[in-house]
């Protein structure tokens, strides 16, 4: 519970906001000695605040709010809305942290659970942040989907070692949601394509060879990709008005690095939201 701490002239009204801290499980604890403002008056957490994390949708933002009710502050819940927005139902409220869910484990769309906590001063970034790639044409013998966010922009970590061979066009998705922004320039545009990356083939046998990491243009998935609304995935170099296709072979590694604008994504910070 938190105690509220009279609004006198002479007080100093430093506010100090402890940092949320991830727990066991599905859980978020804010250590107490906060002191923060809620309706123009100042408060301050002397005990600990725990959140139990439920429901999450895949690579999504929560606000993480302390509540206000009847001149305390009652607990903490978590929302997609923004801080200009508040916790729906809520009259009073304080954005004391944010988190992201993940996009599920490699290689299984679920579950979704707790992501990466998101700083909410200065620009918003992430740890990096696992997600279900769901590669077309061939099953992978490992494989390893990562997101992190800085600022405006998502950069994606992605390997895949081929347990088959294909020479099929093989692809794999951006994180749900995060789509590219289409309003952005400064990137190149090639025949509905644009380039966002390199991605590295390595046959184990000394061959090291480089590509692009082509993102289908309004859509959902990375080239070498299969269809789904947005793209990613690695690999080939253009041929008329597609990327030329990769030879995926058995115990082959497949590594790519690749940026984007986000849709919805800017460097402003969340509290100014």
């Amino acid at each position: 519970m938190a105690t509220q701490i009279f609004q006198n002239s002479y007080l100093t009204r430093t506010e100090i906001l402890k940092p949320l801290q991830k727990m066991a499980g599905e859980q978020l604890k804010w250590p107490a000695g906060s002191q923060f403002v809620v309706a123009g008056k100042f408060y301050q957490q002397t005990t600990d605040l725990t959140i139990n994390l439920t429901s999450l949708t895949a690579n999504t933002l929560y606000m993480v709010y302390a509540v206000l009710s009847g001149g305390v502050i009652t607990g903490l819940t978590y929302s997609t809305n923004v801080n200009s927005v508040g916790p729906v139902g809520a009259s009073g409220w304080k954005l004391i942290g944010a988190f992201y869910a993940n996009g599920g484990l490699s290689g299984a769309s679920t579950p979704i659970s707790y992501g990466s906590l998101v700083n909410i001063t200065g620009t918003p970034t992430t740890i990096p942040i696992e997600f279900w790639g769901e590669q077309s044409n061939f099953g992978p013998a490992e494989q390893h989907f990562r997101w992190q966010r800085n600022g405006n922009r998502i950069f994606i970590d992605a390997y895949v070692r081929a347990a088959g061979s294909t020479t099929n066009p093989v692809t794999w998705k951006i994180p749900s949601g995060l789509l590219y922004d289409v309003s952005s320039s400064g990137l190149g545009m090639t025949a509905g394509y644009t380039e966002i990356g390199r991605a590295t083939y390595d046959n184990q046998i000394g061959n090291l060879a480089t590509g692009s990491c082509l993102l289908v243009t309004n859509a959902t998935r990375l080239v070498n990709t299969y269809s789904q609304a947005q793209v990613a995935g690695f690999g080939g170099q253009w041929g008329g008005n597609q990327p030329n296709n990769a030879t995926w072979a058995l115990n082959h590694d497949y590594d790519a690095k690749c940026s984007y604008p986000v849709a919805g994504w800017s460097n402003t910070p969340l509290v100014d939201l």
